[in-house]
């Protein structure tokens, strides 16, 4: 299941893997490693321009689009906004479709900062929603329908192809709000700190909230404070994942 942070890759310009002693940097909890998911820095210059791409794919007959637009100015401001559309229906393998494992993807962020060479500031919005089929074949009943499934060379269930998804699915809805900001000081060097707020809902559980200060002087100092919270629930689900996020 989708119990993990989302975020939409076209909206990033650089990912960067940092594994061993480098992920200690990152706060004491990354022992097996760090994913640095950056978005671009703006030049500071008057400027509008934006770019629009669209994929297209034959199995599961689908189609991505994304596009943004970017405004800066010479006095260091600058916002942008960015979306991305994806629509999928049944895949398929070579001889036969997996019925209801479909796809449906709306994504949105927004950016608005100040970027100068003293200090600077930057608002972050984004919103990841995502619909996922679930292989109607792989929801079975009972242990006889186990065994049929297993024995079986084809799945049990193939319908006509389709773009509509039915149960078994996952509905994904991911929003982050990120508050950052960064001052030099002529002794000290450059100050960095942000703040973000994660909120993530699956299907019909309750949502987990994940949040995280930071403070980061030059490269030799960091301070971070983390905490989760999720609202108590009798589901075992929710809480099994609420334990994953902290």
């Amino acid at each position: 299941e989708e119990h993990s942070p989302n975020i939409d890759v076209n909206s990033l310009d650089k990912i960067t893997l940092i594994k061993g002693a480098g992920a200690l940097q990152y706060s004491g909890n990354a022992i097996g490693g760090v994913i640095i998911a950056e978005t671009s820095n703006f030049q500071i210059k008057d400027s509008l321009y934006g770019k629009i791409l669209i994929k297209g794919e034959t199995n599961g007959r689908g189609l991505t689009t994304t596009s943004n637009l970017i405004r800066t100015k010479s006095n260091g401001l600058y916002s942008s906004v960015q979306f991305t559309f994806k629509r999928f229906g049944d895949f398929e393998s070579p001889n036969y479709l997996l019925s209801n494992s479909g796809a449906k993807e709306q994504n949105a962020s927004f950016r608005l900062g100040l970027n100068r060479f003293k200090y600077g500031l930057e608002l972050y919005y984004s919103i990841f929603n995502n619909e996922l089929g679930i292989l109607r074949s792989s929801h079975v009943h009972s242990s006889l329908d186990q065994i049929r499934s297993i024995n079986s060379e084809i799945p049990l269930k193939i319908n006509d192809f389709s773009y509509k998804i039915n149960p078994p699915k996952q509905d994904l809805n991911h929003q982050i709000f990120r508050l950052k900001g960064f001052n030099r000081f002529e002794l000290l060097g450059k100050l960095s700190s942000f703040f973000f707020i994660s909120l993530m809902l699956f299907d019909n559980f309750l949502p987990i909230i994940f949040s995280k200060f930071a403070l980061l002087v030059t490269k030799s100092f960091w301070a971070a404070i983390n905490f989760a919270f999720a609202p108590e629930s009798d589901d075992s689900d929710c809480a099994e994942s609420a334990r994953l996020i902290s």
